[in-house]
């Protein structure tokens, strides 16, 4: 068991380190930068709109694969969140006619560049960013790894600008009026959002 286990984070690991090498032969060749110098630069933003798609698409949570630190489980979750909106665009365009709704050329005109703007961020964003971002993860996601396994959650209320707290179990119910204030349920939201402070830190260190 543990020989596959090891097997398997080697095979993940080489395929990650291989598209890094990829990415650092191409990037001076075709876009006059160096690639882990865009991703510093970038990295920042990535992260905050990684974040606020995390929080706005909110089962993406669920999808705990993609702070892993096993490389493999990790490429494994970016593909399946890669490969949900293309199902999703898949099933819209094949059967998007309403009884008694009529299609429109215009739109239809209009939608093919589109959909191919957004196929092309998509791939763009498994061969680019998940490749370094795994090692950026690697450190990031350590709070969020350390929360998921908490059996405790903290639920909240304000009454008359006052802030009450109590801790609760796993499968107790949230009181009505409180909310459950626990970042344990949102692990890609608080990682990015780790991401977003490690790589602003990064940036003002080396100016």
């Amino acid at each position: 068991m543990r020989k596959r286990i090891a097997v398997s984070f080697l095979i993940g690991f080489v395929i990650i380190v291989a598209i890094i090498a990829l990415n650092l032969w191409l990037f001076p060749i075709l876009f006059k930068t160096s690639y882990l110098g865009w991703y510093l630069k970038n990295g920042v933003l990535i992260g905050f709109v990684t974040t606020i798609t995390s929080l706005v698409w909110g089962d993406i949570n669920r999808q705990s694969g993609l702070i892993s630190s096993h490389p493999l489980d990790y490429l494994g979750s970016c593909l399946q969140v890669a490969g949900l909106p293309l199902i999703v665009l898949g099933a819209h365009t094949r059967k998007n006619k309403v009884p008694g709704a009529s299609g429109s050329l215009f739109d239809i005109l209009l939608m093919i560049p589109m959909l191919l703007i957004l196929l092309l961020l998509i791939f763009g964003w498994l061969l680019v960013i998940v490749p370094l971002q795994y090692f950026v993860y690697l450190i990031a996601g350590a709070p969020a790894r350390v929360f998921s396994k908490s059996d405790r959650r903290v639920t909240a209320n304000i009454k008359s600008g006052q802030v009450d707290w109590k801790e609760v179990g796993p499968s107790d119910e949230v009181p009505t009026g409180w909310w459950d204030a626990s970042v344990s349920s949102k692990p890609v939201a608080v990682t990015n959002l780790f991401v977003a402070m490690l790589l602003f830190g990064l940036r003002l260190a080396l100016g």
